[in-house]
């Protein structure tokens, strides 16, 4: 909780990847959790993602964000300790 990011910039599940790589460029950011239609987490997407899976294959200007967010998620409480989030970012190879 004591340093945890509190304002998110999110992102919704049918914003465009370009709207993603704009509000990347301007928050000067690669990572966004992406929000569905009931305000739940739906997943995540990274400057990676918008690379790999969305423009390095071709994805036209209708594909959303949702068609290509990251589903399989970690998460942790607010009340975790410090030494605790490192031992599950480094157990689940998560940098971000």
């Amino acid at each position: 909780k004591e340093i945890m990011t509190r304002d998110c910039v999110t992102v919704p599940v049918h914003a465009s990847l370009h709207d993603a790589a704009l509000l990347m460029k301007e928050r000067n950011i690669g990572f966004l959790p992406v929000i569905g239609e009931g305000k739940e987490l739906a997943g995540v997407i990274t400057d990676r993602d918008l690379v790999i899976r969305g423009y390095a294959d071709h994805q036209d200007e209708s594909v959303t964000v949702g068609e290509i967010v990251s589903k399989d998620i970690t998460t942790i409480l607010p009340s975790a300790t410090i030494e605790e989030a490192a031992r599950i970012m480094a157990k689940e190879q998560v940098r971000r």
